[in-house]
C-alpha cells in the first residue's frame, strides 16, 4: 500500500508483456539492463532489484565456479554468459551511485538472489560500495515456504532466498535495527 511501480526492466517479451498487464501504469523496458543510461532514470526512492540468479545457484547441476578469473591451473574463468548474468550484480551499485549524483539518493530498497551469491569473490566489495554511498544493510537469508505474510497468500514454493536490504543513513530508525 502507497507504492507505486514505476520502472520494471527485463530483456524477455513475455516477462514484460506479463509484469504490464499486472501493472499497466507503470513504464516497461525490454532489453540490456546494461545499455540503459542511469542518468535517464526516473527517481525511485525504493529500488527493488532482482538479478538474474541462475548463474549464483547450484540448482543447475553443475559446479558453481564464483571467481571472476582462472584459477592458477585453469585455462579460463567462468564462460561469458556467466560473467554477464553475475555482472547484473554491478547494476544495483550503478543505479545508487547513479541516484547519489544527481543528489537524490535512493530511501532505500532490497536486492534479492540466491544465497550463493554470498560466495562471489567480489561479495564485499559490491557490499562495500553500498556502503560507501551512505547505506547501512543488512543480510536476511530466509525459505519463502516459513514465511507467513499477513496481507498476501503464502508462498507455493520452497526456496532459500537471500534479502540485501539497505536504507540511507539519512533516514529516522529505531535504534533496535541496528543491534
Amino acid at each position: 500500500p502507497g507504492v507505486e511501480l514505476i520502472l520494471a526492466a527485463n530483456h524477455d517479451q513475455l516477462a514484460i508483456e506479463s509484469h504490464a498487464a499486472n501493472f499497466p501504469r507503470a513504464d516497461h523496458f525490454r532489453g540490456d539492463i546494461q545499455d540503459l543510461d542511469v542518468a535517464g532514470h526516473p527517481y525511485g526512492e525504493l529500488f527493488w532489484a532482482s538479478p538474474e540468479c541462475t548463474n549464483w545457484s547450484v540448482a543447475k547441476g553443475v559446479r558453481a565456479d564464483y571467481a571472476d578469473h582462472p584459477g592458477l591451473w585453469d585455462e579460463q574463468g567462468p564462460a561469458e554468459d556467466v560473467q554477464r548474468s553475475r555482472a547484473l550484480m554491478e547494476d544495483v551499485v550503478r543505479y545508487l551511485r547513479g541516484m547519489h549524483l544527481r543528489q537524490r539518493p535512493v530511501l532505500a530498497g532490497v536486492v534479492e538472489n540466491v544465497v550463493d551469491v554470498r560466495r562471489w569473490t567480489d561479495w564485499d566489495r559490491w557490499l562495500g560500495e553500498i556502503q560507501a554511498l551512505g547505506y547501512r544493510t543488512r543480510i536476511i537469508a530466509l525459505n519463502s515456504a516459513h514465511v507467513q505474510p499477513v496481507r498476501s497468500p503464502r508462498a507455493p514454493q520452497s526456496r532459500d532466498r537471500l534479502y540485501v536490504a539497505y536504507w540511507h543513513e539519512s533516514l529516522k530508525r529505531d535504534p533496535d535495527w541496528d543491534k
